[in-house]
């Protein structure tokens, strides 16, 4: 089932992503002052040039390009970053360079300007905007306070009115007073426009959540660009109890507990939004934290919970460790025979683990898309594998095809009902219980990781029954091409292993760029080498175990079933209205700023 609003608002995070060094934006600075020195050449010769021979005509206008655009912007990033430490060089020469491209424009319409009729005092336009541009970076982009943002926006207009009398480029008038005014008058009516934007988009965000809408930018470009936290407690102002559950299926050794635990975790909730926020690294965070107690292998499943079911705050991960230490506290442990089957409906699979009678069942619909499935669906899947004379049973979405559409699978979606009969199937299917041996192998694939795979990495677990083997092989990450996946099968099915492949849908990896970041778009054959060499060690070390499987209810905070549709419907509403509000606002601005520096006496 296709969420459309969420396609869109989504979309908006393929703007973000990595800056150039500072080196490279310097020289794009210098490049570009010395070109447009050039271009004033044939736009409009300055006199004080005077003709020369042409190669020491080129230098000179290259200099007073240099000195009238990347000067004033190499100071105005210095001196950004003395007034905040936390606004870094690279981000303030960004701002500045992409200033300086707008500074370009208006100076080249001025000059052009010049003997046609039209007002050459369209340069100062540029001037106005420009503040706001310096202003809104530092106010949202970068969560400075406002009067920090002010003081970064007129330091620019200082560094940048200051070179334009020195070189001498003034085309309306030669007295200085005059266009130190009309730049004032210029900025301070764009920021008369800025605050009218921040009205809009603050309104429906206040009405429906009592916060601001800009604030809230602020903070979410503050997660984006220094993992700021700040979010969480806007997050948790409007969040939700809620009851879910965690599963948790575990082995130990036979002989008494020697060596690790292996520990299979499914808490069902969605491990976002995004970042380092909520509960988008719980799975990293859980496996570090249980298996840092118990001495553990551990692997943190994707549950049936959709985007309603984001933690508010990583804090919310005591719950959920509290529910895991109380399911290993009540847990009876026996002599790990079982089966692995499999069942087929439609465009749905299930693939049950079940070990004396505890099923673990994994959920896809690969090479199709496989992402969310609704909590209530997962319960009503829960219980009809207990009716099928399952002791308990865990629930896993196995989230390993990403194919670039968003889906959720709802109650009384035809997919959820694919996904029952699956179940049905695979557990209806004769079997007869045999010796149970496990092996498992963890690689956090630091050196690999690139921006596909979170901290956890990759955790592989491979099964024996008889003479079979089927491996599990966890990735932390936000889904897998199809393509990718059947690469990995194939590869594994060569050692003699089925395999099926599952992610926990992490969000810490979505802020780079986007949210769709799946795993395979950029892994290569080093990568896989890698996978097989985990399955291989796994294999190697397969062992005899005591097995059981408890699950926990528990309370967690979360942004909620009616927050998640509201925020994501005022999102789009708010884009929507300032898609066409805003440039409207600005033009109308920048024409009252042309009418005011012409019609009004400022300096004249």
């Amino acid at each position: 089932m296709a969420i459309g609003s969420e396609e869109k608002a989504v979309k908006l995070t393929t703007y973000l992503g990595t800056l150039p060094s500072r080196r490279r934006t310097i020289m794009v600075l210098v490049s570009m002052g010395f070109l447009f020195g050039l271009l004033t050449h044939f736009i409009s010769p300055v006199e004080a040039i005077g003709p020369a021979e042409f190669a020491i005509g080129l230098i000179t206008r290259g200099a007073y390009g240099l000195s009238l655009i990347s000067m004033p912007a190499i100071l105005s990033a210095f001196t950004a970053t003395l007034i905040k430490r936390q606004l870094s060089l690279q981000k303030s020469l960004f701002i500045a360079m992409i200033c300086s491209l707008i500074y370009i424009l208006f100076y080249s319409l001025s000059l052009a300007s010049e003997g046609t009729g039209i007002s050459p005092d369209v340069l100062f336009i540029g001037f106005g905007f420009v503040f706001v541009v310096w202003y809104v970076v530092a106010r949202v982009f970068l969560n400075l306070h406002w009067y920090t943002s002010f003081s970064i926006a007129v330091i620019q207009l200082f560094f940048n009115a200051a070179t334009m009398l020195i070189t001498n480029t003034v085309f309306v008038s030669n007295d200085s007073s005059a266009v130190i005014l009309r730049i004032a008058f210029s900025a301070v009516a764009f920021l008369a426009a800025l605050y009218a934007v921040f009205w809009l988009i603050d309104a429906p965000m206040k009405r429906n959540f009592g916060v601001s809408g800009v604030d809230a930018a602020s903070l979410f470009m503050a997660q984006w660009s220094a993992k700021s936290k700040g979010l969480e407690v806007m997050f948790d102002s409007v969040g939700e109890d809620v009851e879910t559950y965690v599963n948790v299926f575990a082995f130990r050794r036979k002989d008494g507990g020697k060596g690790k635990e292996i520990l299979f975790v499914t808490p069902c909730v969605h491990y976002g939004p995004f970042g380092n926020l909520g509960g988008s690294e719980f799975p990293h965070l859980i496996a570090e934290r249980l298996g840092g107690e118990r001495g553990a292998d551990v692997f943190v499943f994707h549950g049936t919970a959709t985007h309603d079911f984001n933690p508010v705050a990583s804090s919310e991960i005591e719950p959920i460790l509290a529910g895991c230490r109380s399911a290993l506290g009540a847990m009876k442990f026996e002599k790990a025979r079982g089966s692995i089957t499999i069942g087929k409906v439609g465009t749905c699979k299930a693939t049950c683990i079940i070990a004396n009678d505890n099923c673990f069942i994994g959920l896809t619909r690969a090479p199709r898309t496989t992402e969310d499935i609704e909590f209530s669906l997962g319960i009503s899947i829960r219980y009809l594998a207990l009716s099928k004379g399952m002791r308990e049973a865990g629930v896993v979405d196995a989230h390993n095809s990403e194919t670039g559409e968003i889906t959720r699978v709802h109650m009384g979606d035809p997919i959820g009902f694919e996904y029952m009969d699956s179940v049905e199937s695979a557990l209806s299917e004769k079997r007869k219980p045999a010796a149970l041996k496990l092996g498992t192998h963890c690689d956090d694939m630091a050196d690999l990781r690139g921006t596909s795979l979170g901290r956890a990495g990759l955790k592989t677990a491979v099964f024996e029954v008889g003479s079979k083997f089927h491996a599990i092989l966890l990735f932390d990450a936000n889904g897998v091409t199809p393509g990718f996946r059947r690469r990995l099968i194939d590869a594994i099915k060569e050692l003699g292993v089925d395999a099926e492949i599952y992610t926990t849908d992490t969000h810490s990896i979505n802020a780079v760029s986007g949210v769709l970041n799946p795993l395979g778009a950029r892994e290569d054959e080093e990568f896989i080498r890698r996978v097989i060499e985990s399955v291989e060690t796994a294999k190697s070390g397969l062992s005899d175990f005591e097995a059981g499987m408890s699950t926990e209810r528990v309370t967690v905070k979360v942004f909620g079933t009616q927050q998640s549709s509201e925020l994501l419907g005022t999102i789009n509403s708010i884009v929507a209205v300032a898609r066409v509000a805003v440039p409207i606002l600005f033009i109308v601005t920048a024409f009252f700023v042309l009418w005011g520096i012409t019609k009004l006496p400022l300096g004249r």
